[in-house]
């Protein structure tokens, strides 16, 4: 299993994080895609938060 972390967290085996500072266009891609992954898990927690009080 592996779990995403915002940047607040250290980087683990099954724990990705952004990259501080990308190097390249793969890193940027990562980091777009991370970002957008996310993304959807805080919307979906906050869909769930609110439907389930």
């Amino acid at each position: 299993m592996i779990l995403l972390g915002d940047s607040g967290y250290a980087l683990k085996r099954y724990l990705l994080t952004p990259i501080p500072v990308p190097r390249n266009e793969q890193e940027h891609v990562y980091n777009r895609r991370h970002r957008q992954g996310r993304l959807c898990i805080e919307r979906t927690f906050g869909l769930l938060k609110s439907r389930f009080r």
